[in-house]
């Protein structure tokens, strides 16, 4: 019991630091969106659906949502970056509600960029759903394959899962 604690005191503390650095833009400027291909950004948009249906939750009825669906590709990535920060504002003060998930989603779907599945992600593991967040971590690795806050937030979620063989391998990739 102890060492389960100790565990998921460590995990918080790694969450925290992987979210100061999101917060701080780790990430911000990359271009690497592109490296999903055609049939990985269908899935992707498949799951994201499948846990919004989960959820519950609805954009439409979001004034913001309007707005975002509206505007042009450049101003689109403009905002979902934007919004990246707050989830991850959000996840850290336990401010995560219907109304976030589904926007973020949202900004997910229509630029699947590593900052945005990482902190979409980290909204998911606040609801305990981590297989979801291990899925949306793993496509931001597509991308960002060297990218040491994916790959903690990685290790992180194969820890709680219980997975330590892989907790362990990506724990090694992220220190090197």
């Amino acid at each position: 019991m102890k060492m389960h604690i100790q565990f998921s005191r460590i995990i918080s503390l790694a969450l925290i630091f992987s979210l100061f650095l999101a917060l701080t833009g780790c990430g911000r400027g990359s271009q690497s969106v592109d490296k999903l291909d055609s049939e990985e950004y269908q899935t992707l948009n498949e799951e994201i659906d499948r846990i919004l249906a989960n959820l519950g939750s609805d954009v439409s009825a979001l004034p913001l949502a309007k707005e975002f669906s509206e505007a042009n590709d450049e101003k689109r990535a403009e905002m979902a970056l934007d919004l990246a920060d707050d989830m991850a504002q959000a996840q850290l003060f336990g401010l995560v509600n219907e109304d976030m998930l589904a926007l973020s989603a949202q900004a997910v779907k229509a630029y699947p960029h590593p900052l945005l599945l990482n902190n979409y992600a980290a909204l998911l593991i606040s609801l305990g759903l981590l297989e979801d967040s291990l899925y949306l971590f793993q496509k931001a690795e597509l991308q960002e394959a060297e990218n040491p806050v994916l790959l903690t937030n990685i290790a992180n979620t194969f820890l709680e899962l219980g997975d330590f063989s892989s907790a362990e391998n990506y724990a090694k990739k992220a220190l090197s």
